[in-house]
């Protein structure tokens, strides 16, 4: 109890000075949380390809059939990896709504980078096997159908079984809406398929290993330089994701740090006559900023865990899926930099305002 009565001593003139640093503190993390998962989500989906793949693309006389020629010939390479980005589903069926497809055929088994919540992703025996089987974001969940211990996703009347489930529990990812097929379904079904959109990849072969197997099926296919999905820069692509929460999310910043300087003046005005007091005592411009320090310090704290109670409690709530990561260190790198950036300029303010005025003043309180 004492602590607690000493601990409303020290903050019963600062309420709002609390108040205006956890806003700015809560926003920071808010912000700096949702570029991260935004970062996060993008380098786990571009690293579902390694530093080798290459795109490539069809001419545009070459028809269907000699496209699927030419890549069940690459294909006959073990040490390949051949996706291919498409919209294959039925989208009028009643069971697939709007999603990202991706065809997917390697000779032999790979570490696949996706995060799986259940069941396994393909094996190299999957595509001897021609089975129809996908894997599917947890978003796709809904669109499936159970029979006994199996689950089935359709695709008209054709039954794909579910055999693992990728995403993360509680927190979006890039792929919560993907379906992964087996790519020997297009060939099995001489499925229409575009001249570009499908990418060569390998654990083992190098970039012009690659391009060596691939010219050696046909010269006149097209080689790029980069793949699909692949960004030059994530960071900056997260940012631009989050565009509209960061403009908005300054905005409440620099609105709560003008609270927080008139907060500030007052509260300084508050503790004129103590201040003069101290220094009729004796105390220093050191002292009095000592002072100053321990009890913004004590501020912070306070504000730091109510911030953090704060978003725990929006994370619970998962207002508009704003909330729906882990506080990490990012977070609270960010979060305890902003609280020296906003010490700093409350120490040099508080003195600056002290310092003008006499102790004849500070001791009548003006």
């Amino acid at each position: 109890m004492s602590f607690i009565r000493a601990l409303h001593k020290e903050t019963r003139k600062s309420k709002f000075v609390v108040l205006s640093i956890s806003s700015i503190l809560l926003f920071v993390i808010i912000i700096t949380g949702n570029i991260n998962k935004a970062y996060d989500s993008i380098l786990e989906f571009e690293n579902q390809f390694t530093n080798n793949a290459i795109g490539i693309s069809f001419d545009n006389e070459l028809n269907n059939q000699g496209i699927l020629n030419r890549i069940s010939a690459i294909q006959q390479n073990k040490d390949v990896i051949v996706r291919f980005t498409c919209k294959v589903f039925d989208y009028d069926s009643n069971y697939i709504g709007d999603c990202n497809c991706e065809g997917i055929y390697f000779g032999k088994d790979f570490n696949s980078a996706y995060n799986l919540i259940s069941g396994r992703f393909f094996n190299k025996d999957d595509f001897e096997k021609n089975n129809n089987l996908v894997v599917i974001g947890k978003d796709m969940l809904k669109y499936t159908k159970t029979e006994g211990e199996k689950r089935y996703l359709l695709n008209g009347d054709t039954e794909f079984e579910v055999i693992g489930v990728v995403g993360k529990e509680g927190i979006s990812t890039m792929y919560d809406d993907k379906i992964i097929f087996n790519l020997s379904y297009i060939f099995n079904n001489k499925h229409f398929v575009t001249k570009d959109l499908w990418s060569v990849d390998s654990e083992t072969l190098s970039k012009q290993q690659l391009t060596d197997i691939v010219k050696k099926v046909d010269e006149n296919i097209n080689i790029k330089g980069t793949i699909i999905g692949k960004r030059p820069n994530p960071l900056r692509d997260a940012i631009n994701n989050s565009k509209e929460l960061i403009i908005g999310g300054i905005g409440i910043i620099f609105c709560a740090i003008f609270t927080l300087f008139i907060s500030l003046h007052n509260w300084l005005d508050l503790i004129k006559l103590e201040i003069g007091i101290r220094q009729c005592n004796g105390a220093t411009k050191g002292n009095i900023m000592i002072i100053i320090l321990r009890r913004y310090l004590i501020y912070s704290c306070i504000s730091f865990i109510t911030s953090l109670l704060l978003y725990y409690l929006l994370h619970i709530i998962n207002f508009g899926g704003l909330f729906d990561y882990k506080i990490n260190y990012l977070n609270l790198l960010f979060s305890v930099g902003t609280m020296i950036v906003i010490g700093f300029f409350t120490i040099i303010i508080s003195l600056h305002k002290i310092s003008k005025i006499e102790i004849g003043r500070l001791l009548r309180g003006r």
